[in-house]
């Protein structure tokens, strides 16, 4: 009768290398034929660098900002970070709507003011429905909000990796993008 690890070896060797290129056996001492699993660990640094960048970008927010509670009850929440927009709406308490709307896909971000506060509307590419405008946000926050996301917009048109950048430094060159770019939209 044979063991487990000699039945193992042979379903993978018949598999064929073909099935077992891209797989990494940690803590294990089955062993294939051929230098696949040799390949895959020496890729592995560079891999785990492309990972560690995703996760950096996607665990990173940029800014947060909510509407304001006397004017909206159940207030709203945005969200930036390197790669979405996070809309939480919420219509009760422990009730919540979240909109996640990647960079990519913004087309325009408009802002509309009054004397301390202002709506904020974004317009998206191939969404059905926008999303419903952010009422009763500060005025400040809003035009923050709106040039950091003209910032994130023509960093993801230059195809720039902002993890690689120091986090302050790279708001405030975003800001000040987002700040041109949309003086030079308006015009």
């Amino acid at each position: 009768m044979q063991s487990i690890k000699e039945f193992t070896d042979k379903v993978l060797f018949y598999a064929g290398k073909l099935l077992t290129n891209n797989v990494v056996w940690y803590n294990s001492s089955t062993k294939t034929t051929g230098n696949s699993t040799d390949d895959a660990q020496e890729s592995l640094p560079e891999e785990m660098q492309k990972l560690n960048a995703i996760h950096n970008k996607a665990t990173t927010v940029l800014m947060t900002c909510r509407t304001l509670f006397p004017f909206d009850l159940f207030p709203n929440t945005l969200i930036i970070d390197y790669n979405k927009v996070d809309i939480i709406y919420r219509s009760f308490f422990r009730t919540s709507r979240t909109v996640s709307i990647p960079i990519s896909r913004l087309n325009h971000v408009s802002v509309s003011s009054t004397f301390f506060l202002s709506t904020l509307e974004i317009d998206v590419r191939g969404f059905e429905h926008k999303p419903s405008p952010l009422s009763y946000l500060s005025t400040a926050d809003a035009h923050r909000a709106k040039d950091l996301l003209f910032g994130l917009m023509s960093a993801y048109a230059g195809k720039i990796d902002l993890t690689q950048l120091p986090l302050q430094e790279s708001m405030e060159k975003l800001i000040d993008i987002g700040r041109s770019a949309s003086r030079d939209m308006s015009k």
